[in-house]
């Protein structure tokens, strides 16, 4: 442990040091662990612990510490003091997407994965298309017809989504080069069909139920959300083999 009685950063610089008390001190409060270094990558565990644990184990990025504490609050811990001495060679994996991991990390804990974060991802990605269609949408109805202007803005919003859901959601899956173009093709269709199901789903409602159109369609939205989730992880980027 970097931060137990006798232990030590060594010679970072106070930014980096605060960074790392910042987000131990997150990781303790939010998982509720009694240990100075969660976030540690240098530990020893027993075999019988690991093996009571390995099945429940779905660590993002490289804090494995961290989800086997949490997944095993009853686990006897020993901090042992060391100093952390300069990087000889290499690069430091600490960049923006391993702290959005880390955060995706602490909420899917901290909820037990009732609620997977991958599918919080995809549905912030979800809301930053609605912008892009905005916008595409209004730039495109002073020029062209509203009909051909809409389905360029929509087309648009698919295709940036696809492009962040890529790069961000489904990083660990990332479609590269010829298996891109390919992705994208099966991301639009699977969510054309969202959109239809969006589409029937609200005005079925709405006529059944006398509700305004505004609310069913906040029904149409999720049931196309869900839907777009789940065939999107199976079929654009393969993941019906793996637990979520």
């Amino acid at each position: 442990s970097r931060y137990a009685a006798g232990g030590s950063t060594g010679r970072w610089r106070r930014l980096r040091r605060w960074a790392s008390r910042l987000a131990g001190g997150l990781c303790r409060r939010t998982l509720g662990l009694a240990v100075q270094d969660p976030m540690s990558g240098f530990f020893a565990i027993r075999r019988t612990t690991f093996h009571k644990v390995a099945s429940r184990l779905r660590p993002r990025g490289f804090k494995v510490l961290m989800e086997i504490l949490a997944r095993e609050p009853e686990a006897r811990v020993v901090e042992v003091p060391y100093t952390f001495s300069p990087r000889w060679t290499g690069r430091s994996k600490l960049g923006p997407e391993v702290m959005l991991d880390y955060l995706w990390s602490l909420v899917e804990l901290r909820t037990g994965r009732t609620l997977s974060p991958r599918f919080l991802q995809y549905c912030v990605v979800g809301l930053t298309g609605v912008l892009v269609q905005l916008a595409v949408l209004a730039a495109l109805r002073t020029v062209l017809e509203e009909a051909i202007a809409l389905a360029l803005a929509i087309l648009s919003a698919m295709t940036s989504n696809f492009v962040i859901n890529n790069r961000w959601t489904f990083r660990d899956r990332r479609l590269e080069s010829g298996a891109w173009r390919g992705g994208l093709l099966r991301f639009v269709a699977i969510s054309s069909l969202g959109a239809l199901i969006n589409h029937s789903v609200s005005l079925r409602l709405h006529h059944l139920t006398g509700i305004d159109l505004l609310w069913t369609s906040l029904a149409g939205i999720v049931l196309a959300t869900v839907w777009n989730y789940h065939f999107n992880r199976g079929f654009t980027w393969g993941m019906w083999e793996r637990p979520e």
